[in-house]
Order: C-alpha cells, then sequence, then structure tokens
C-alpha cells in the first residue's frame, strides 16, 4: 500500500482506540452535546465528518401562547411519539407568570425557555428601550424576578428577542444598540439583585440581513449572556417579504459564524420553522438538523409549531416529521 493509505489506516486505529478508552473512562455517558466524542486528529476529515453526522442535538417545540403543555404541544408528542427537551413560551414582562405551568414542564422532563417581552414600551417616544434601561420600570422588571425567584425550577429566560429587526417595540427602530445592551444589563442586574440565580440568560437576535448594525453591537457581554441564540425563519412562498425560499444553511449559517466570533458560549436556535410552499419542505427539515451539526457549539434547536403567520407546523405534515424524526435519530441508528 502507498504511504498515504497507510497514514490513514493508522489515523483510523488511533481513532478507535482513542473512542474505547473513552468510554472506559467514561461508561453510559452519551456523545452528545457536551460529549461529541474525541477530538479529529489533525488532518482527519473522516472523523470529523463522522463526529458532524453523528452529533446529538436537543429538540424543542414553541407554541403560540403562554402555556408550556398547551394543545400545540400534546398535538405534536401526540403524533410524533417524541418528547421534546424544550418547551418555549412567552411572557409580558410584568404580567403574571404562569408558575404553575412552567413547574410542571420541568417535573415532565422538559427544559424550559421563557421569553419576556417587555410590550409594555410606548413606541410613540423616542427610545424608548433608553427609559427602561434608565430604570423608569424597574417595578415591572422586579416583580417579574421576584415570580422567577420563587419558582421551584430553573428555566431559560431570554429578553427582548430579535433586537435586531423592525417589528418589536425594542427592535431597533426607535432605539440603537447600545439602549438594547443597557436594558438587557439592567433587567439581569436586578434579578440578580432579587437573588434570581436559578434563571439562565438566553440572548437571541434574528438571522442576519434583519438589521444593518453588527451583533457585536447588540451583544450585552459575556457577564450577562449564559446562551448564545438566534431565531430564523423560512418564510418560502408563503411569506416573500422574508426573502422567499432560503436553505437552512443560507438562513441560519451567516448569523451563526457571526454569533460564534463573539463569545465561546453554548448556541441555541430558539425559533425556527419553514413555511410549506415554495420547495421541499421534509428536505428543509433534513437539511437544518445536519446544518447544525456542522456547528459544534449549538446545542438545540426549537420549532415554532403553531399556525401564525403561516401554518408552521409540524404535527399535521407526516412527510416533514418523519423527516425530523429521521434526521434527529440518526446519531442513534449509526451506532
Amino acid at each position: 500500500m502507498g504511504h498515504g493509505e497507510w497514514a490513514d489506516r493508522m489515523l483510523s486505529a488511533r481513532m478507535v482506540v482513542m473512542a474505547a478508552l473513552l468510554l472506559l473512562v467514561h461508561p453510559g455517558v452519551p456523545w452528545g452535546v457536551g460529549h461529541a466524542g474525541p477530538e479529529a486528529l489533525p488532518g482527519s476529515s473522516n472523523a470529523e465528518a463522522t463526529d458532524e453526522a453523528c452529533r446529538s442535538l436537543d429538540f424543542g417545540i414553541a407554541g403560540a401562547s403562554t402555556l408550556w403543555r398547551d394543545d400545540e404541544v400534546e398535538t405534536f408528542i401526540a403524533a410524533s411519539g417524541m418528547s421534546p427537551h424544550y418547551v418555549h413560551g412567552f411572557v409580558s414582562l410584568g404580567d403574571d407568570l404562569p408558575s404553575s405551568g412552567i413547574v410542571a414542564a420541568e417535573a415532565l422532563g422538559h427544559e424550559v425557555i421563557v421569553t419576556l417581552e417587555p410590550w409594555f414600551l410606548d413606541t410613540a417616544t423616542d427610545r424608548p428601550l433608553r427609559r427602561l434601561a434608565e430604570g423608569e420600570f424597574d417595578d415591572q422588571i422586579r416583580s417579574t424576578a421576584d415570580q422567577f425567584v420563587s419558582l421551584d425550577a430553573a428555566p431559560i429566560v431570554r429578553f427582548g428577542h430579535e433586537m435586531n429587526g423592525n417589528w418589536y417595540p425594542w427592535g431597533r427602530t426607535g432605539n440603537n444598540p447600545q439602549d438594547y445592551v443597557d436594558a438587557f444589563r439592567r433587567t439581569v442586574a436586578i434579578f440578580d439583585e432579587q437573588g434570581g440565580s436559578n434563571v439562565r440568560w438566553l440572548w437571541t437576535p434574528n438571522a442576519a440581513g434583519a438589521g444593518g448594525e453588527p451583533l457585536a453591537d447588540y451583544y450585552p457581554g459575556d457577564d450577562a449572556v449564559d446562551l448564545l441564540g438566534l431565531d430564523g425563519y423560512n418564510g418560502g412562498s408563503a411569506l416573500p417579504r422574508m426573502g422567499g425560499w432560503l436553505s437552512p444553511a443560507d438562513l441560519l449559517e451567516p448569523t451563526l459564524i457571526e454569533i460564534e466570533a463573539l463569545s465561546d458560549k453554548p448556541i441555541i436556535v430558539a425559533e425556527t420553522a419553514s413555511a410549506r410552499s415554495g420547495g421541499d419542505r421534509a428536505r428543509w427539515v433534513e437539511e437544518l438538523v445536519a446544518t447544525l451539526r456542522r456547528h459544534p457549539r449549538v446545542v438545540g434547536f426549537v420549532w415554532f409549531e403553531a399556525a401564525k403567520e403561516t401554518d408552521w407546523r409540524l404535527a399535521n405534515d407526516e412527510p416533514a416529521l418523519t423527516s425530523l424524526m429521521h434526521a434527529l435519530d440518526r446519531c442513534s441508528d449509526d451506532r
């Protein structure tokens, strides 16, 4: 055999030995997020491809309501037989928290994501986020923080998502990036003052193209953020204003690369989905999982399982749902 073939075989043998040793040291530990197996040796493209294709991702469901086991989630579980890792709901900052639902969801084994939306901001005023950052809404934030502190749960909390878009009162229309940074940091500081050590903070811009400023301008800093995230939707021909049919790579990877440069923290795609018209949705779902597996720091993703701007749901789309199940099961099938 030639020198190159001999080297490849030796490299493969070394990988097998390393894998066996790892399993002896960590018996029963799955090779998933945080345990992706031994690092590929330099120049080992085969090892890198195997890790990429067979890396577990946590999957979750977001509904259009504030309930964490609402009808949309239950319908998905019944249709798929899958119990999502994440369940994700939305709460207006300052309103009553559905505490019992959050606790019940954690008791069922879900990791809960709570999006806090400061809907009280008045878009008729200039720079409404600046008013929050300067303390005008501290009472509302403190009330919400106290409710989280009293929870027998440890949810992930994200404040003011998609801030680089122009469709929310906390977005770039009427505010600037520093307003957002200061508002995010003030919210986290108040939670800390109230004893909110049971929450983890998720920072989530919209996928690239929504705003003109670099995402670094919106980043509150590693001391205020526990998890990085992003939201991105393929509107297809149903919602052409969103850019037409976009592959998962075209939709998400530019933003993933940008936020990966900001911090070494784990990443969650906190909202994503594809419209049904304009392309092959089942294939899109399969490509989504493959795209995210190419980014080792992406630990999971959340599908927006609701009929809102269009019908994003998977539970009533058997080909797309089957594609998702097969894509997520690929690791266990290959081992």
